[in-house]
């Protein structure tokens, strides 16, 4: 016979519970976004000719520093970190969809490589925000049932 604590119905702990952790590989995919939007500030503060765009540089800047602090909180506090990874990547895409309407309507550089780096980016936070939403968090501790 078992005991009455092991016969007790387990909850299974939802998203935000600090039983969940933030997959690692999601860090590493932020970081990833925020080196890319980093050179792309580089890129429009001038470093080469035809691609300035000041109006871009900061905001791309930006956009890079909330997603490595996004990624910092998923390697430095994976338990707590599940709301930060969703915000930090929303933020992120919003700006990068705002920045594409901005060149739609005829702002900025108008090169094939911008549109081309700025549609790369927006599939990859999309699909890195589905994957998050849908299989994002692992149990932290694992079940002594």
């Amino acid at each position: 016979m078992t005991s009455p604590e092991k016969q007790a119905i387990k909850v299974p702990p939802r998203r935000g519970d600090r039983r969940y952790r933030v997959r690692p590989w999601f860090g590493f995919l932020m970081a990833f976004e925020a080196l890319t939007l980093v050179i792309a500030s580089i890129l429009h503060f001038g470093v080469i000719k035809g691609a300035t765009d000041r109006n871009a540089a900061i905001p791309e800047l930006i956009i890079a520093l909330v997603l490595l602090a996004g990624a910092a909180a998923v390697f430095m506090v994976p338990a707590r970190a599940w709301g930060t990874a969703i915000g930090t990547t929303c933020f992120a895409l919003l700006g990068v969809i705002y920045g594409l309407s901005l060149m739609a309507s005829g702002h900025g550089p108008d090169k094939a490589a911008n549109v081309t780096y700025h549609t790369f980016i927006l599939a990859v936070l999309v699909i890195g925000l589905i994957l998050m939403l849908v299989n994002g968090a692992t149990r932290a501790h694992a079940d002594t049932s």
